[in-house]
């Protein structure tokens, strides 16, 4: 196991400083997602709690991601996530799930 307060970043590296920087916050991002007491209900308590620590900071989220009307964008979603409709005919999808996902372009 990973303890984030020790981990010590490779100065040495060939990461540019800002990819050093991501690796940091990235690591910090995962222990606080993992905090905390064991979840009976799998990840949706996780990812609720995940998420309100963003808003609880004033980190301004919206509750839903508005997908569109675009029936490719439904089409590639609808089948991992619960779309619901929103103004205008246009789907929206939940935060929550997709609070605890991280990307990496280096």
């Amino acid at each position: 196991m990973v303890r984030w307060k020790q981990y010590r970043y490779n100065k040495s590296s060939r990461e540019w400083d800002y990819q050093q920087a991501a690796l940091r916050h990235a690591l910090i991002a995962l222990w606080l997602y993992y905090d905390g007491e064991d979840d009976e209900g799998g990840a949706a308590p996780r990812k609720a709690r995940f998420f309100r620590r963003y808003r609880d900071n004033d980190i301004p989220l919206p509750a839903h991601l508005n997908v569109g009307k675009k029936r490719d964008h439904i089409k590639l979603l609808a089948p991992y996530y619960t779309l619901t409709p929103a103004a205008g005919g246009e789907q929206q999808l939940d935060y929550t799930v997709l609070v605890n996902r991280m990307g990496f372009w280096m």
